[in-house]
């Protein structure tokens, strides 16, 4: 049987409070394992070493106290917090765009900028970059884990991306 909808309690798996603020627990997690290898850390979580494009995503969802490397995490999606993990060259810049729900356009249309489901997307991102390994999906396993962030947009930042938005839309 394949297990296709998991979800587990962060708060439970790391034995957290419920007063205990979820954004600084999740960073002193992940700030745990900076430094160290995916391959390690793999091993560790004894997640199989593949060329899956969610290879890192589940590493990381382990790492953040998920008994499944393929659990949904209930506290970060009712937070509305987005794991990404970035791909980064060695001058610190990533190799590919971060990517984004798939969307339809005429659904897109249908919403307002204040409710759309993008700028809910990006209002709570937790940011994990990645050092190390070739360009591509063959080495993940090389990758070094940087140390995770919560990216929340300034008002001059969502001036642009509003406006992005409201281009793209047509209004």
């Amino acid at each position: 049987t394949r297990i296709l909808y998991l979800t587990e309690s962060l708060r439970e798996n790391l034995k957290l409070g419920p007063k205990t603020p979820l954004e600084s627990a999740v960073l002193r997690r992940l700030h745990a394992y900076a430094g160290r290898k995916v391959a390690d850390l793999a091993a560790e979580f004894e997640i199989p070493r593949t060329r899956s494009y969610h290879y890192c995503a589940r590493v990381i969802q382990r790492a953040l106290g998920a008994k499944h490397g393929d659990a949904n995490l209930k506290e970060l999606r009712e937070a509305g917090i987005q794991v990404k993990t970035v791909k980064l060259g060695a001058k610190g810049i990533p190799f590919e765009a971060m990517s984004f729900p798939a969307f339809k356009y005429a659904e897109l249309l249908k919403e307002d900028w204040e409710s759309s489901s993008f700028r809910k997307t990006l209002q709570n991102l937790l940011i994990v970059p990645m050092t190390g390994g070739p360009q591509g999906l063959g080495g993940d396993h090389q990758r070094i884990l940087g140390r995770a962030f919560f990216w929340h947009p300034t008002e001059a930042e969502w001036v642009i991306i509003r406006q992005e938005w409201e281009h793209f839309v047509g209004q």
